[in-house]
């Protein structure tokens, strides 16, 4: 039987809103906060 736990995902934090997202997301999905920018450390 499959265990129906997630596989381990290497996560991040957001740094506008501070969630737990996936180290490869290319955007936060609460906040919408955009990592593939050239200016994402640039508030």
């Amino acid at each position: 039987m499959a265990s129906a736990e997630k596989p381990n995902l290497a996560l991040k934090e957001c740094h506008i809103c501070g969630s737990e997202i996936e180290e490869k997301a290319d955007y936060c999905p609460e906040c919408g906060a955009d990592f593939t920018s050239d200016f994402k450390y640039n508030y």
